[in-house]
């Protein structure tokens, strides 16, 4: 059940900043290009993503020869693709937002009018001072406080409002006839409900927000702009409408809105320093043009970015789609807030024409996993008809949930799409699918309800053997979800997507609730899907733990290929774990902290540290049990044996017994029947002290195997040697003066 997905394409690099990006599917730099140099792409081939929730993905694509052909129904996403496609530099956009500073507003300046609604005198030295944000509390008439940058005494600062900021909060004209035309702008008053949802929509903007914000927009239509220019004005206005909202929680300072939720409380942003930092923003987000063309004209061979403004669905039914070489997409998670602002935005700046694309989305009451997998089978289904068979379809899946897992792989399953690989990496919520188009009908021959309980238990069976440690909850119902795939028990197209998602987990439950299966590994009383969990059999002493598994084979691949590159690593390791067993990004790196070290030059490429080549560490060990021998005798005790180094007192018996390691596999040791010693000690170098930390706190059966054991340094027990006069009770005093500890690894350059 454990496919492989031989070419994982997400690397945990620097994410995108884009602007909007707290609406967008998060995805890494250079990601998407290392994965086409694996795949074998050909240059100029044609690559279709049918969601377009990324402008990056396409563009990195393009970049690397592709021609991408990107359904994008959703205005926003498709101005926010075309923009960053031409590339403008910071000057152009600063440019044009001096023009529109420039513009009069009550013969005064719209810049410096703009700039003193948001003026405050300095609580430090009573200078005229700048409010960054008022901080709010929902449904309250004013704010509490204000956030405000002094720039004559240098202050940065929150403080209470002051009787101007009371002046200043109080509008110059009507709050009624503004929202009165940001509704107008999106829809008609006998449009019933969409209308509705619009005046609800408008409540997630406070009342002087709004009316700033409308004042920059009017003033803008009144500017005699070239169709590039407006393009590059329109996006700084799209940032000033996200940065108007009250979607921005306080004190929390990163935030994902999916819902249109007030928070208990909120900023009101400065909406010129919002264009200001929009100039930044939208000028570092692209380095160089990429061709970028609208349906039906087609990009250069040498790659570039096809539009298509509307649906799938529709693209797929027209006779001139070209030859799709894979298609190559990140899923989306259901979003109320991205497509309901989207059909604001859209009319707000546009007109209500072009709100129609999307106006569906002000007619949806929920953004559920049932809706969402319906949707996903409708975008399945399509592309299973009109691809030929056998073409690959590749999917990233960030911020996974089991919801989305169920959604994904059972509305793709229903269209008869065959699961070939997969790579989770639950570190980072990410998950990456490999299907291809099959003509061959994956649906049970009936249509009864499949029982899901022992296929759901095998799978769980399954996931805990290969792993031999703990498993996060998504891990396991990440198995069985492909475990029912496998075996044609899901049927998305026979009965209702929420049935389905409701009995694989009320059926994963009643597994986990089974003390002769499984059981928590933390011994908390946490949920179960915030549960670690371990299997309630004894672990098998012949494979051992994965993280154990992980560090050998790492450490090997160091040794064959010195200066790896951290995606060189990752793409080894994960042909050698793959499916579920993706290795993760944090325990790669403690892994590499312990082992390694960039090379001189090159810190982003890897080589074993001199001391860790094999024959050096093996002539280590023989040196330390030669020093155990010697201290034996010195402290008066028999030395026997060699795995373990026995230390025998006058009447035989066993007072330590020494494991003596250069990795930080302790599995071996701690996993087999305790021994008849007084003392159990493992002894290892000090440098896998982080190492053997970081597995201890990540595999909480490992810890509790490990209590009663001692744990000495290889450096400690040179100093204790040369210690003069050691006694047997200073040793048994000082031999744990040296633990294991945690120390926080610097962050890696990835990319």
């Amino acid at each position: 059940m454990f496919q492989a997905l031989a070419n994982p394409f997400h690397f945990g690099g620097e994410e995108y900043k884009l602007p909007l990006q707290r609406y967008l599917p998060p995805l890494s730099r250079g990601s998407i290009s290392h994965w086409l140099e694996q795949f074998a792409f050909s240059p100029s081939s044609w690559l279709l993503d049918p969601f377009g929730a990324q402008p990056a993905l396409a563009i990195e694509a393009a970049k690397a020869g592709a021609r991408v052909l990107v359904a994008v129904n959703n205005p926003i996403l498709a101005h926010l693709l075309e923009t960053l496609c031409a590339a403008p530099r910071r000057d152009d956009f600063q440019s044009v937002l001096a023009e529109l500073g420039a513009t009069r507003r009550n013969e005064e300046r719209l810049e410096r009018s703009i700039r003193a609604s948001y003026q405050s005198p300095c609580p430090a030295c009573n200078a005229t001072a700048t409010v960054t944000a008022y901080l709010w509390h929902a449904k309250q008439e004013r704010p509490f406080a204000r956030l405000l940058r002094c720039s004559t005494c240098g202050l940065e600062s929150e403080a209470p409002l002051s009787p101007e900021d009371i002046k200043n909060l109080s509008l110059p004209g009507s709050s009624a006839l503004t929202r009165a035309r940001a509704l107008s702008r999106v829809s008609a008053a006998d449009e019933g409900e969409i209308h509705q949802t619009i005046e609800k929509t408008l409540q997630v903007y406070p009342e002087r927000a709004l009316y700033l914000l409308f004042t920059l927009i009017n003033k803008s239509e009144g500017l005699a702009l070239s169709p590039e220019r407006r393009r590059l004005l329109d996006a700084l206005l799209l940032s000033a409408c996200d940065a108007a909202n009250t979607l921005w929680p306080w004190p929390t300072i990163r935030t994902r809105p999916r819902q249109l939720t007030i928070p208990p409380q909120y900023r009101e942003n400065n909406l010129w320093l919002a264009l200001e930092e929009a100039v930044e923003v939208w000028g570092a987000a692209a380095l160089r043009p990429i061709p970028c063309t609208r349906w039906p004209e087609f990009p250069p061979p040498n790659g570039g970015i096809c539009i298509y403004p509307g649906r799938v669905r529709s693209l797929a039914a027209l006779p001139d789609l070209p030859p799709i070489y894979a298609v190559l997409t990140i899923l989306p998670r259901p979003n109320q807030a991205l497509w309901t602002l989207s059909a604001l935005w859209s009319g707000w700046l546009w007109g209500r024409e072009a709100v129609q694309p999307i106006k569906a989305a002000l007619e949806r009451r929920r953004y559920d996993w049932t809706w969402h997998t319906a949707a996903l089978y409708q975008v399945w289904q399509t592309l299973q008809k009109r691809l030929p068979e056998g073409t690959p379809i590749l999917a990233d899946i960030p911020e996974i949930t089991p919801g989305f897992i169920a959604a994904t792989i059972g509305s793709a399953h229903a269209a008869n799409l065959r699961l070939e690989g997969l790579a989770l990496n639950s570190e980072q919520e990410t998950l990456q699918t490999a299907w291809r188009i099959s003509s061959q009908s994956s649906m049970p021959p009936s249509t009864h309800q499949t029982n899901f309980l022992p296929i759901i238990r095998s799978a769980i069976e399954e996931c805990l053997e290969r792993y031999q440690e703990p498993a996060a909850y998504i891990q396991i119902y990440t198995a069985a979800v492909i475990a029912l795939a496998q075996q044609n028990a899901l049927a998305s197209a026979v009965e209702p997507p929420a049935d389905q998602i409701n009995r694989i987990q009320a059926a994963l439950h009643q597994a986990l609730q089974d003390p002769t299966l499984i059981r928590r590994s933390d011994k908390s009383n946490n949920s179960l899907e915030i549960s670690s969990w371990e299997s309630a059999s004894a672990p098998n002493l012949t494979t051992l733990p994965l993280a154990d598994r992980i560090e050998m084979e790492l450490v090997r691949f160091l040794v064959k290929t010195p200066d790896a590159t951290l995606p060189d690593i990752q793409l080894a390791l994960a042909r050698i774990f793959p499916g579920l067993l993706t290795p993760p990004l944090n325990l790669i790196q403690a892994i590499l902290d312990s082992y390694a070290e960039p090379t001189p030059g090159e810190p982003v490429r890897w080589r074993l540290q001199s001391q860790e080549a094999p024959n050096l560490r093996r002539s280590h060990i023989q040196t330390i049990q030669k020093l155990l021998c010697r201290l034996s005798t010195q402290l008066g005790y028999t030395c026997q044996g060699e795995t373990p180094l026995l230390w025998l007192d006058n009447q035989g018996h066993i007072r330590y017994a020494f494991h003596i390691t250069a990795s930080s596999i302790i599995s071996r040791f701690v996993y087999a029947p305790p021994a008849t010693a007084q003392h159990k000690v493992i002894v290892l170098p000090g440098g896998r002290s982080n190492l053997l930390h970081f597995k201890l706190n990540r595999d909480a059966y490992l810890h509790r195997s490990a209590q009663g054991w001692q744990f000495l340094k290889f450096r400690h027990l040179r100093q204790l040697a040369e210690r003069p006069g050691l006694t047997p009770a200073q040793w048994d005093e000082l031999l744990d003066a040296d633990p294991p500890r945690w120390q926080a690894p610097t962050q890696m350059t990835i990319f």
